[in-house]
């Protein structure tokens, strides 16, 4: 991976990271920096998305696997160029229309972007190719699944979120989850190292910035609502405890300091 590269994948992660941090800090500004709901949790499930981003480009950037590119690529644009079309639709409907523009605007140019990605690295080979672990990809196969079934069920209107959500935000939930559908089914069809460790990264990345205002629901517990939030936790969970095992834990799969030969998936 060129130099070149490394430094704008850098440049995106941070960017994200700094979008999430304005969402979590509750500022005022941060209530105008997502148009589809401004509740606490929303704001949070949205940084939440950011951190994953930024959580997987940097782990492509750390790694300079140009083939993690691709399948990162893959998943923004299936999940962002028809939420950009939709945004773009309902722009009469909502009434922050100037936020609403700079987030279509902004999820049509990085599905440009990632569509130019996808394309520039298709014929690239896997910088790692040792196989997948079995628990880490059998965890890709089953969030693919889950990731499916959530996003038709908010596409299709049904309250499937622990937390109220408008009709827009729904929607735009839906297709960010059927994006990262197609991440992970990518990662469980083609199960090398190299196109598990974004995942894995992305997946911490997300649980960990979601933990705390799940947390805070879990004890304020209420009977609306509390299966999607059980569910949603225990999965969270598993997500976490696999890719801190095999991302800093399990010594042949850290994602920082010497590789070792792998044991059998």
């Amino acid at each position: 991976m060129r130099a070149g590269c490394r430094l704008a994948l850098f440049a995106i992660a941070l960017a994200a990271a700094a979008y999430a941090a304005v969402l979590l800090s509750g500022i005022p500004a941060s209530n105008r920096m997502w148009p589809l709901g401004s509740s606490p949790p929303t704001r949070a499930f949205v940084a939440a998305v950011a951190m994953a981003g930024a959580a997987s480009f940097a782990t492509i950037a750390i790694t300079r696997d140009v083939y993690a590119l691709r399948t990162a690529g893959l998943a923004l644009v299936a999940g962002l160029a028809p939420m950009a079309v939709y945004l773009f639709a309902i722009l009469e409907q909502e009434s922050v229309r100037f936020a609403t523009v700079y987030v279509a605007a902004g999820a049509a140019i990085v599905a440009l972007c990632a569509a130019a990605a996808f394309w520039l690295t298709r014929s690239t080979a896997p910088e790692d190719a040792r196989p997948t672990p079995r628990p880490a990809r059998m965890l890709f196969g089953a969030l693919a699944v889950i990731l499916a079934f959530a996003g038709a069920g908010l596409l299709l209107r049904y309250p499937l979120m622990p937390w109220t959500m408008s009709r827009s935000m729904a929607t735009a939930t839906g297709f960010a989850f059927v994006g990262a559908m197609f991440y992970f089914l990518h990662a469980w069809l083609h199960p090398t190292w190299s196109n598990a460790r974004a995942q894995l990264a992305s997946l911490l990345a997300f649980a960990l910035v979601l933990g705390f205002p799940f947390a805070r629901m879990l004890v304020h517990f209420e009977d609306d609502g509390s299966l999607s939030l059980v569910a949603f936790s225990l999965t969270m969970a598993v997500c976490a405890a696999v890719a801190i095992a095999y991302l800093a834990v399990l010594r042949p799969w850290r994602l920082l300091g010497p590789r070792a030969e792998s044991p059998a998936p």
